[in-house]
């Protein structure tokens, strides 16, 4: 009876040694995303990383609730730090001279949080009730944007450039958790504030793409120069000049040709909408199927960001105009 016993007791205190290195060992899969914090079938590791992937989706989404809820404590510096933004407000698209420009510019970065758990740096303390874990924290660089770029069409705008960004800026945060009865909690959560530690995005915004604009000019081969007009010609052709800064932008436009008679004006064409990478100009030729007639036209274009028109009136003759018939008809718009 002795002997078995102590066989007994030999058997459980292997059991236990097994266990305590299954805790916080680093055998386990660091992607948890179905595991539930609370259920006992899980090891105290992959609990762990399993609130580590909770929080960083938190962090990923602005959502405080969820945060807090990991943490042993309220959050307080993180409540401040945390660029959190109602939907509606984040697809506004009339924001461009919003002071909460901001925000949802901080909101976009903090959309590219990832994180990385350094399963070796596992440690325990407190006779296994807390343990230490590092996470490499990173989100996309926006000052190369920044390099390039002083001003901003809108906060879509700076979006789309950051959709391209590879670089990141890192910072490696070690978390320390308990080990209650009631699951796993955060207990230093205000030092994630690290990852919204963005710096000045207080951006500039244009009111206008057109802006951008230099220059706007007819040419072609039946354009009259020095009385602004065409003459006898089936062809119109148009230019914008882009200013340097303009040229690190994407343009979406769509452009008209149209007649302006009465009561409303006749249109020959509507574009689709077109787009282009870092224009130092804009160049369209349209052809109709015969010469136009005699008329006022006009060319204008449109954009995707704003509701400004720029374009280009002029008239067509028949024949070669008299300067003195046409030379204060004909103006840019």
């Amino acid at each position: 009876m002795k002997n078995k016993l102590i066989a007994s007791v030999l058997i459980l205190a292997n059991v236990f040694t097994l266990a305590s290195c299954s805790i916080f060992g680093n055998t386990v899969e660091t992607d948890t995303s179905g595991a539930d914090v609370d259920d006992p079938h899980y090891t105290a590791s992959e609990k762990v990383y399993k609130a580590v992937n909770g929080l960083t989706d938190a962090l990923v989404a602005c959502d405080y609730e969820s945060f807090e809820s990991y943490c042993a404590d309220t959050p307080s510096k993180m409540k401040t730090a945390m660029p959190s933004l109602d939907e509606a407000a984040l697809y506004d698209d009339n924001k461009e001279n919003d002071p909460e420009n901001e925000l949802v510019v901080r909101h976009m970065i903090a959309s590219t949080i990832t994180s990385t758990i350094d399963v070796d740096s596992f440690k325990e303390k407190s006779k296994g009730n807390i343990c230490l874990i590092d996470v490499k924290y990173s989100y996309k660089d926006y000052n190369v944007i920044l390099e390039k770029r002083e001003k901003f069409i809108n906060t879509e705008d700076f979006k789309s450039l950051l959709t391209g960004v590879s670089d990141t800026v890192d910072c490696t945060i070690t978390l320390e958790f308990s080990l209650t009865k009631g699951g796993i909690v955060l207990n230093n959560p205000d030092d994630l504030t690290a990852v919204y530690d963005y710096g000045n995005t207080d951006f500039e915004y244009m009111e206008s793409l057109f802006d951008m604009v230099d220059k706007i000019y007819m040419t072609g081969a039946n354009w009259d120069q020095l009385t602004d007009s065409y003459y006898n010609t089936d062809t119109f052709e148009i230019v914008l000049t882009i200013d340097e800064p303009g040229e690190w932008f994407v343009w979406n436009y769509i452009y008209r040709v149209a007649s302006e008679t009465e009561p409303k004006w006749t249109d020959y064409y509507i574009s689709e909408y077109i787009t282009e990478v870092d224009p130092t100009e804009i160049h369209i030729t349209y052809t109709a199927d015969k010469p136009f007639e005699e008329g006022l036209y006009c060319i204008l274009f449109y954009n995707s960001y704003d509701s400004t028109i720029v374009g280009y009136e002029f008239n067509v003759y028949s024949t070669k105009p008299d300067v003195t018939v046409t030379s204060e008809t004909s103006e840019e718009v």
